[in-house]
């Protein structure tokens, strides 16, 4: 039904910001500083890192400062996409997360 479009949408950008977060955890020397509570997932990343998602996700600086990122999820956000984002690494970094 038409009426719930917006909440199977919602409900559909809201699972995947879930999914990113967890994508996102994973790195080394990775913070996350709030909840996921809609479709948006905010994280520090070691520098490789931010700098690829940047670019592959479109990862919005939300804090110069911190290097805090914004990574917003829509209704037509699949697995897939988030997935793809980790298929490609970044420079080769050490174990501190800084390249090499």
């Amino acid at each position: 039904m038409i009426e719930d479009l917006w909440y199977k949408n919602a409900l559909q950008a809201n699972a995947m910001a879930q999914y990113l977060r967890g994508r996102l955890a994973a790195l080394p020397r990775t913070r996350i500083p709030w909840a996921t509570e809609a479709n948006e997932v905010f994280a520090v990343l070691a520098a490789p890192w931010s700098e690829h998602l940047q670019k592959a996700a479109s990862a919005y600086v939300w804090d110069a400062g911190s290097g805090l990122l914004r990574f917003v999820c829509s209704f037509d956000t699949t697995e897939a996409d988030v997935d793809r984002l980790f298929t490609e690494p970044p420079p080769q970094t050490d174990n501190n997360g800084q390249r090499t």
